[in-house]
């Protein structure tokens, strides 16, 4: 929607275009493709309207295979207060010069437990304001996070920026391509 979607926990988000599959109860360790899915193509686009975030993330969110337009004054993927995330196969199909928006990436505040941003992309178009990922921890549990496979994270205020205060942030940053930002 315009205004943004706000995620229950536990709740996944999946976008056809890319091989998708889901573990189900009666097969442990053996995980089963969506039916009638397309495993190829593009993945949707989502965007929301000015000062709104795209995805608004609860408990144990996954999100998968979709295009962000960020908006100005907003963001892709918000997230406070928030236990496990996994973030993945992200505007796979935007490719600079085209722009992610005029808005930011990801901003996380207060996550804690597993966190998971893999193959992902982000064009700011200018090297101020908004960021590509940012996560910013006070007086939280410990978050372990994986950012691995950023095809592009372009412009914005940072690339990367991870902050605690009385928190640990255990961080494995890999492969992971940023120019353009004011700060890296």
């Amino acid at each position: 929607g315009l205004t943004g979607i706000t995620l229950n926990d536990n709740q996944l988000v999946f976008g056809e275009g890319c091989p998708t599959f889901i573990d189900v109860l009666n097969r442990p360790g053996a995980p089963c493709p969506l039916p009638n899915w397309a495993t190829t193509g593009t993945n949707p686009f989502v965007n929301a309207n000015a000062g709104s975030n795209i995805f608004t993330l609860a408990d144990n969110n996954l999100i998968t295979g979709v295009n962000m337009l960020a908006p100005a004054g907003g963001n892709a993927i918000v997230g406070n207060n928030i236990t496990d995330f996994t973030l993945t196969k992200l505007n796979r199909d935007i490719t600079p010069p085209a722009t992610t928006g005029a808005g930011g990436g990801i901003l996380l505040t207060n996550a804690s437990g597993t966190g998971i941003i893999n193959d992902f992309g982000f064009n700011i178009p200018t090297a101020v304001g908004p960021s590509g990922i940012v996560i910013s921890n006070a007086n939280q549990p410990d978050l372990n996070v994986s950012i691995t496979n950023g095809r592009y994270l372009n412009g914005g205020e940072n690339g990367i920026l991870l902050s605690a205060s009385n928190s640990q942030i255990t961080a494995a940053i890999d492969n992971v391509h940023n120019s353009g930002s004011s700060t890296r």
